[in-house]
């Protein structure tokens, strides 16, 4: 093998290990609390959209929704500028969505380290996102592009690999 090939082969070894390094775990097979369960029983927690988003955040949103049923052989409903009737919901969207603008308006979730940022993005759990609702997992995002990746973020962390 030539010097300069295995070089590059080693190299691109250790950049995954610094990846894998610096990338907290964001999952938990126990319950505890400030978690949030995608799949409850044999129902997982539908996502919550707007069609006034980027497009690309629907298409990736449906990326996840298969993701998410490839890991758990539970597929979650996505829903549309409607809120769902259920106690549980993935809340997706850039910051200048309705809902993502409501739960900012309300304080419910703090992003101020995302304003005029690239490429930042925030997963939290917010308790009583709205009437009715015990639990949201709110995914927001300074830009689509943060958007996008914090989906794929957790789609590698509930084991999808992007390569497959």
């Amino acid at each position: 093998m030539k010097p300069s090939i295995l070089f590059f082969s080693l190299l691109l070894m250790g950049a995954g290990r610094l990846w894998s390094l610096t990338t907290v775990s964001m999952i938990s097979a126990v319950d505890s609390e400030g978690c949030f369960a995608l799949v409850t029983g044999d129902a997982a927690a539908p996502l919550l959209l707007s069609r006034s988003d980027y497009p690309g955040v629907n298409r990736v949103a449906a990326i996840l929704q298969a993701d998410i049923e490839r890991v758990t052989d539970s597929k979650p409903a996505i829903f549309f500028d409607e809120l769902p009737a259920v106690n549980n919901v993935v809340i997706i969207g850039a910051l200048s969505t309705p809902f993502i603008k409501r739960l900012v308006e309300e304080k419910k979730i703090k992003v101020d380290d995302l304003v005029g940022k690239w490429e930042k993005f925030l997963l939290q759990v917010v308790e009583n996102p709205f009437p009715g609702m015990k639990r949201a997992l709110v995914i927001t995002g300074s830009d689509k592009r943060a958007v996008l990746y914090a989906m794929f973020e957790l789609s590698a962390q509930i084991g999808v690999s992007p390569w497959t």
